[in-house]
Protein backbone atom coordinates (compact mmCIF):
# COMPACT_ATOMS: atom_id res chain seq x y z
CA UNK A 1 0.00 0.00 0.00
CA UNK A 2 1.67 3.47 -1.01
CA UNK A 3 1.98 5.52 1.61
CA UNK A 4 -0.52 9.17 1.21
CA UNK A 5 -0.03 12.44 3.20
CA UNK A 6 -3.25 11.53 5.92
CA UNK A 7 -1.54 8.02 6.25
CA UNK A 8 2.13 9.86 7.84
CA UNK A 9 -0.14 13.16 9.16
CA UNK A 10 1.17 12.77 13.16
CA UNK A 11 -0.70 13.27 16.15
CA UNK A 12 -0.09 16.82 17.89
CA UNK A 13 -2.78 16.93 20.07
CA UNK A 14 -1.08 17.68 23.43
CA UNK A 15 -3.73 15.00 25.25
CA UNK A 16 -1.51 12.38 23.32
CA UNK A 17 1.58 12.63 25.74
CA UNK A 18 1.93 10.70 28.72
CA UNK A 19 1.05 12.31 31.90
CA UNK A 20 2.18 12.50 35.91
CA UNK A 21 -0.62 13.84 37.86
CA UNK A 22 0.94 14.35 41.34
CA UNK A 23 -1.39 13.78 44.51
CA UNK A 24 -0.88 11.22 47.24
CA UNK A 25 0.87 8.35 48.38
CA UNK A 26 -1.58 6.05 46.15
CA UNK A 27 -0.39 5.16 42.66
CA UNK A 28 -2.96 4.19 40.09
CA UNK A 29 -1.23 3.77 36.21
CA UNK A 30 -3.27 4.02 33.96
CA UNK A 31 -2.49 2.45 30.61
CA UNK A 32 -4.64 3.13 27.46
CA UNK A 33 -5.28 0.61 24.24
CA UNK A 34 -4.00 -0.30 21.38
CA UNK A 35 -3.87 2.63 18.25
CA UNK A 36 -4.71 4.83 21.24
CA UNK A 37 -2.79 7.75 23.26
CA UNK A 38 -3.15 8.68 27.07
CA UNK A 39 -5.86 10.70 26.10
CA UNK A 40 -8.33 7.72 26.11
CA UNK A 41 -7.23 7.75 29.85
CA UNK A 42 -7.10 11.57 30.82
CA UNK A 43 -10.44 12.14 31.70
CA UNK A 44 -10.07 8.86 34.29
CA UNK A 45 -6.98 10.42 35.56
CA UNK A 46 -8.24 13.50 36.29
CA UNK A 47 -11.11 12.33 38.46
CA UNK A 48 -8.69 10.13 40.32
CA UNK A 49 -6.38 12.86 40.74
CA UNK A 50 -9.12 14.34 42.23
CA UNK A 51 -9.40 12.05 44.94
CA UNK A 52 -5.96 12.49 45.90
CA UNK A 53 -4.11 10.08 44.08
CA UNK A 54 -1.59 10.39 42.37
CA UNK A 55 -1.93 9.68 38.85
CA UNK A 56 0.47 8.27 35.75
CA UNK A 57 -0.37 7.60 32.58
CA UNK A 58 3.06 6.35 29.40
CA UNK A 59 2.47 7.01 26.09
CA UNK A 60 2.79 3.23 24.82
CA UNK A 61 6.07 2.74 22.10
CA UNK A 62 5.09 3.28 18.43
CA UNK A 63 1.85 5.23 19.82
CA UNK A 64 0.77 8.49 19.79
CA UNK A 65 3.41 9.53 16.74
CA UNK A 66 2.73 8.55 12.90
CA UNK A 67 1.40 4.67 12.42
CA UNK A 68 4.57 3.67 10.62
CA UNK A 69 6.37 4.00 14.27
CA UNK A 70 3.70 1.36 15.94
CA UNK A 71 4.53 -1.03 12.98
CA UNK A 72 8.23 -1.26 14.41
CA UNK A 73 6.83 -1.35 17.88
CA UNK A 74 5.91 -4.47 19.06
CA UNK A 75 4.47 -6.58 22.36
CA UNK A 76 7.42 -6.81 24.25
CA UNK A 77 7.92 -2.68 23.82
CA UNK A 78 4.70 -2.22 25.25
CA UNK A 79 5.05 -4.75 28.15
CA UNK A 80 8.79 -3.55 29.20
CA UNK A 81 7.16 0.40 28.96
CA UNK A 82 4.14 -0.77 31.36
CA UNK A 83 6.85 -2.14 33.96
CA UNK A 84 8.68 0.41 33.65
CA UNK A 85 6.41 3.08 34.43
CA UNK A 86 4.82 0.88 37.47
CA UNK A 87 8.46 1.27 38.85
CA UNK A 88 8.27 4.71 38.10
CA UNK A 89 4.96 5.22 40.22
CA UNK A 90 5.95 2.82 42.68
CA UNK A 91 9.24 5.06 43.43
CA UNK A 92 6.99 7.86 44.63
CA UNK A 93 3.80 5.88 46.49
CA UNK A 94 3.68 3.25 48.99
CA UNK A 95 0.29 1.17 46.89
CA UNK A 96 -0.17 1.04 43.06
CA UNK A 97 -3.32 0.26 41.67
CA UNK A 98 -3.57 -0.28 37.53
CA UNK A 99 -6.53 0.20 35.44
CA UNK A 100 -6.55 0.09 31.51
CA UNK A 101 -8.51 -0.05 28.37
CA UNK A 102 -8.62 -2.97 25.60
CA UNK A 103 -5.27 -3.65 25.10
CA UNK A 104 -4.29 -1.73 28.24
CA UNK A 105 -6.62 -3.75 30.02
CA UNK A 106 -4.27 -6.65 28.99
CA UNK A 107 -1.16 -4.74 30.29
CA UNK A 108 -3.48 -4.39 33.67
CA UNK A 109 -3.99 -7.87 33.89
CA UNK A 110 -0.03 -9.09 32.99
CA UNK A 111 0.88 -6.30 36.05
CA UNK A 112 -1.53 -7.94 38.29
CA UNK A 113 -0.09 -11.47 37.54
CA UNK A 114 3.01 -10.25 38.06
CA UNK A 115 3.68 -7.10 40.50
CA UNK A 116 2.36 -6.13 43.95
CA UNK A 117 -0.49 -4.47 43.10
CA UNK A 118 -2.95 -2.44 45.43
CA UNK A 119 -6.55 -3.07 42.62
CA UNK A 120 -6.56 -3.62 38.83
CA UNK A 121 -9.36 -2.73 36.53
CA UNK A 122 -9.07 -4.48 33.17
CA UNK A 123 -11.80 -2.25 30.91
CA UNK A 124 -12.64 -3.98 28.30
CA UNK A 125 -10.05 -6.01 27.60
CA UNK A 126 -9.96 -8.89 25.21
CA UNK A 127 -9.20 -12.38 26.22
CA UNK A 128 -10.73 -13.68 22.68
CA UNK A 129 -11.06 -11.50 19.61
CA UNK A 130 -14.26 -12.29 17.74
CA UNK A 131 -12.79 -11.73 14.16
CA UNK A 132 -11.45 -15.06 12.68
CA UNK A 133 -9.29 -13.52 10.83
CA UNK A 134 -7.16 -11.62 13.31
CA UNK A 135 -5.47 -14.90 14.18
CA UNK A 136 -4.03 -14.56 10.35
CA UNK A 137 -2.50 -11.48 11.16
CA UNK A 138 1.21 -13.11 10.63
CA UNK A 139 0.79 -14.73 7.49
CA UNK A 140 -1.48 -11.47 6.26
CA UNK A 141 0.93 -8.54 7.95
CA UNK A 142 3.81 -8.45 4.84
CA UNK A 143 1.00 -8.00 2.47
CA UNK A 144 -1.70 -5.99 4.23
CA UNK A 145 -0.01 -3.42 6.47
CA UNK A 146 -3.08 -1.47 7.24
CA UNK A 147 -6.79 -2.27 8.49
CA UNK A 148 -9.93 0.00 8.58
CA UNK A 149 -7.71 3.21 7.01
CA UNK A 150 -10.62 6.39 6.49
CA UNK A 151 -11.21 7.58 3.30
CA UNK A 152 -11.48 11.13 4.81
CA UNK A 153 -8.10 12.21 5.87
CA UNK A 154 -9.50 14.78 8.68
CA UNK A 155 -10.46 11.63 10.46
CA UNK A 156 -6.15 10.44 11.01
CA UNK A 157 -5.56 11.99 14.52
CA UNK A 158 -8.49 12.99 16.12
CA UNK A 159 -12.31 14.37 16.34
CA UNK A 160 -13.63 17.17 16.94
CA UNK A 161 -16.85 15.77 18.84
CA UNK A 162 -14.43 13.94 20.60
CA UNK A 163 -11.16 15.76 22.18
CA UNK A 164 -10.13 12.52 23.81
CA UNK A 165 -10.47 10.20 20.89
CA UNK A 166 -7.00 10.97 19.98
CA UNK A 167 -4.81 8.02 18.52
CA UNK A 168 -4.52 6.13 15.08
CA UNK A 169 -7.44 5.48 12.93
CA UNK A 170 -6.22 2.30 10.98
CA UNK A 171 -4.45 -1.01 12.88
CA UNK A 172 -1.50 -1.94 11.53
CA UNK A 173 -2.09 -5.38 10.47
CA UNK A 174 1.14 -6.91 11.79
CA UNK A 175 0.87 -5.40 15.63
CA UNK A 176 -2.70 -7.52 15.84
CA UNK A 177 -0.42 -10.93 16.36
CA UNK A 178 1.50 -9.14 18.82
CA UNK A 179 -1.98 -7.88 20.78
CA UNK A 180 -2.97 -11.73 20.34
CA UNK A 181 0.21 -12.59 22.25
CA UNK A 182 -0.10 -9.66 25.30
CA UNK A 183 -3.58 -11.51 25.16
CA UNK A 184 -2.03 -15.28 25.87
CA UNK A 185 0.37 -14.12 27.71
CA UNK A 186 -2.51 -12.50 30.24
CA UNK A 187 -4.68 -15.47 29.65
CA UNK A 188 -2.01 -17.82 30.76
CA UNK A 189 -1.50 -16.00 34.39
CA UNK A 190 -5.42 -15.32 35.57
CA UNK A 191 -5.07 -17.97 38.04
CA UNK A 192 -2.02 -16.04 39.93
CA UNK A 193 -4.91 -12.80 40.59
CA UNK A 194 -6.50 -12.92 43.81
Amino acid sequence: MKATPSMRQPIDSPLAREFLLEGGRHGVLLIHGFTGTPAQMRPLGEALNRDGYTVLCPLLPGHGTVIEDMEATGWSDWLRATRDAFNTLAARCDEISVAGLSMGGILTLIMAEEMPVKAAVSIAAPLRLLNRKSYLAPFVGPFVRYQGWPKDPDKVAGREEDPYAVGYSATPVRNVADLLRLIRIADGGLNKIT
